[in-house]
């Protein structure tokens, strides 16, 4: 006899059916026992009548989560039991024949709600288990119906799937590679594709017209919720013989039918906006802006510089948005520490009222100023009557990025993002080049491989801040969707781009030979981009976590299901010609690598190797306390897991309090394990815990210190950094300004 699935079995009234599945749950009453049994399509009820001897005595050895198979006839229910919340709910099956295919030991947690509250690392450890719930096996679904949309639609418009190999060679896509030794060529590594973008534009120099393909892609990036570790898919896309606005059209229609077809929101206009990245940065403080709402940036640098406040006389930039709300003096504190941890010295204020300003500053600003800040709230938004404008002072980049974030946490305080609504945009007219204050050159904004507005004629007469590319991304609420470019196919033209920024012929040509020896046989005008599906998947069906859209899902560098990665034997590393090496300075290199990108003032000492806190601070020449002590915490739950604490040197981790913080049972993890998962001996171990794969918690004591020295990946390697820009940098959880973990 066949086997029907739940849904289809609901189908067949009357007739006998053979189903199989999981027992998700159990009602005895006596001479009837139910059985609400799951499978892929669904539940369905399982009548068991004791008049069905055997299969009635079966029934009652079933447990939670057995394997099951019944045959029976399938009936409709009474309608005074009919369950409207199933898609079978009108139905049941009256058993026959019942046999347990397998039992099921005791859950690590339950499958009846939405999982959201259950720890997502015991979720994640038997996720095998957490797929059977509703809601994951919900997104399994949908991620199917998801590409296979996208695959027909592209097919349907005259793209051709092609696959990409995995085994390649590095490219410049800005990211580290994940790289795999060679065996056959000892010493040599292959790199997991960060992307396929050279060989996408080979394909166009191939003769390809239109291409896609569903991509995976490797980056080592640390992870955040919009971004998994490890791996992810991207919807890569190219085309010949196309321009930007060409492009444009082409693909605009695929999201346009995407979001019409599949999901149950609106989009807010068709065809997309397009904001020049100037533009986008000084009206919203951001290359991905949430257009869904007002409240947009408007300058004060004027009045400021103008203002009675030395500080303000000389600053390079103010930007301020107007809240419709008032805020207590508490509420405007809490925001100020909140804006001062994304890097921003502070937070300036005014009530606004109906036209008049009320605030400690006003007394800085004479009448013509205060009339011109009004103004400016006026002509930003019409019909402000009451509210807040809110400011922030600095170097125009940073203060623009923070004043975006201000807006952003007041779009969610107001509500004014509306989850129904998805507001694509284009951002254009990037520049090519950038200038490292660092470094005191020139350098690649963005992908070296986009074609200059204006061709050679740019690239000869224009200076470098002012020459634009064909680059763009396209953004979606408040996220990155995806980057692309008309690509540079002319070889005169990229070796010319690539001599602005110092690097000359030769060299340019041995970095990419293959792609410009491809060029050099005919290469025509192309262009693409990759939108990332499993962003786009989190977007569209409302998920805040990115992890709940894959089946088997990385988190923090880590598989926990089966464990990975993991260690290999000596004999392994043999093989591939490799061997351990001492981890310490490359971790060193990561950790100013994050400073300087981050535009951190800091100090790298070296000196004689300590091993203690107190020596450390003997040596360094500082009191105790301004010390950063590391502690490498082991989980009781999951022995895998580390965790890291970080307190002032002059103290000791309570471990009862920090259990209880995080709600989490957890050990001082002993040194040799400590050393073996971290290459780094105890006591260089620096308060980068996302580095080194671990989640990081800081004693809130830390927060209200002017300056911390912490071990560098090194016992003899020390970094001296203002404490506010140590916990910029590292990143501890959220919770970890109100954290009292020390003694």
């Amino acid at each position: 006899m066949k086997r029907d699935l739940a849904l289809k079995a609901s189908e067949k009234i009357g007739e006998k059916v053979l189903v199989s599945g999981w027992a998700s749950n159990l009602r005895d009453h006596g001479s009837l026992i139910f059985i609400d049994m799951r499978d892929w399509s669904g539940i369905i009820q399982l009548t068991i009548d004791e008049k069905y001897k055997d299969a009635f005595e079966t029934a009652k050895k079933v447990g939670l989560e057995f394997v099951i198979q019944a045959i029976g006839k399938v009936v409709n229910r009474e309608e005074s039991v009919i369950n409207p919340n199933i898609p079978t709910g009108k139905v049941e099956i009256v058993v026959e024949e019942l046999t347990i295919l397998n039992k099921c030991k005791n859950l690590p947690f339950p499958l009846d709600d939405d999982g959201r509250n259950i720890d997502e690392n015991l979720r994640l450890k038997y996720r095998y288990i957490d797929i059977r719930r509703k809601r994951i096996r919900d997104l399994i679904q949908l991620r199917h119906q998801f590409i296979q949309y996208t695959r027909n639609w592209f097919d349907q418009h005259g793209f051709t799937h092609v696959d990409t190999p995995l085994l390649t060679v590095s490219s410049p896509e800005g990211a580290r590679d994940f790289l795999v030794p060679s065996r056959i060529y000892p010493g040599k590594f292959f790199a997991l594709p960060q992307a396929p973008q050279q060989y996408k534009q080979l394909l166009m120099v191939g003769g390809v017209d239109k291409y896609f393909q569903i991509a995976p892609c490797m980056r080592d990036e640390d992870p955040r919720a919009d971004r998994h570790s490890g791996a992810f898919y991207q919807l890569d896309v190219e085309c010949s013989f196309i321009d930007q606005q060409s492009f444009f059209e082409e693909v605009e229609p695929y999201f346009k039918d995407v979001v019409n077809d599949m999901t149950n929101k609106k989009l807010l206009e068709y065809p997309f906006r397009q904001i020049p990245y100037e533009e986008s940065m000084d009206r919203y403080g951001s290359d991905k802006p949430d257009i869904r709402f007002g409240m947009e940036l408007f300058d004060l640098s004027e009045e400021f510089n103008n203002s009675g406040l030395d500080i303000f006389k000389t600053v390079n930039c103010v930007k301020a948005i107007f809240v419709p709300r008032e805020f207590s003096r508490k509420e405007i504190d809490e925001l100020t520490e909140k804006v001062k941890l994304q890097g921003a010295k502070g937070l300036a204020w005014f009530k606004y009222d109906e036209g008049k300003l009320d605030s400690s500053l006003v007394k800085f600003f004479d009448e013509k100023l205060q009339k011109a800040i009004s103004d400016k709230v006026a002509s930003n938004t019409p019909d402000a009557k009451n509210g807040m404008i809110f400011a922030i002072a600095g170097e125009k980049i940073h203060t623009q990025k923070q004043t975006g974030w201000l807006r952003l946490q007041m779009g969610d305080l107001l509500q004014l993002r509306d989850p129904n609504l998805l507001a694509f945009c284009w951002i254009v007219n990037f520049p090519i080049y950038e200038f490292d204050d660092k470094t005191g050159k020139w350098d690649f904004g963005h992908n070296p491989f986009t074609m200059p507005q204006g061709g050679m004629d740019s690239l000869k007469n224009k200076p470098m801040g002012e020459i634009y590319g064909t680059q763009y991304d396209i953004a979606c609420n408040g996220y990155e969707i995806a980057s692309g470019s008309i690509r540079n196919h002319d070889p005169e033209i990229l070796i010319e781009a690539f001599r602005l920024i110092g690097v000359d012929e030769e060299e340019t040509r041995k970095r990419y030979n293959h792609i410009i020896s491809a060029f050099e046989f005919g290469a025509p005008p192309h262009g693409g981009f990759a939108p990332g599906i499993d962003r786009l998947m989190m977007i569209f069906f409302d998920e805040s976590n990115i992890r709940e859209v894959y089946a088997f899902p990385q988190t923090n560098g880590q598989e926990l299901m089966t464990g990975a990665p993991r260690e290999i034997t000596n004999e392994d590393l043999k093989l591939y010609g490799l061997k351990h090496d001492d981890m310490g300075n490359e971790i060193c290199e990561q950790i100013k690598a994050i400073l300087d990108s981050k535009k951190i003032t800091y100090e790298l000492t070296e000196h004689k190797e300590a091993k203690t806190s107190e020596e450390a601070a003997k040596i360094r020449g500082i009191s105790l306390d301004m010390g950063a002590k590391t502690v490498v915490m082991r989980s009781k739950i999951y022995p895998s897991k580390m965790i890291m604490a970080v307190v002032p040197a002059d103290k000791h981790v309570d471990i009862e309090a920090f259990q209880e913080s995080i709600n989490h049972e957890v050990e001082v993890a002993p040194a040799e394990l400590v050393e073996k998962r971290t290459g780094l001996k105890v006591g260089a171990i620096p308060p980068f815990g996302r580095l080194l794969g671990m989640d990081v918690y800081f004693d809130k004591a830390i927060y209200s210190k002017d300056k911390m020295v912490f071990s560098a990946g090194r016992r003899d390697k020390s970094i001296l950094i203002d404490a506010k820009d140590l916990i910029a940098a590292c990143e501890p959880d959220i919770i970890s300004s109100d954290l009292d973990i020390s003694r």
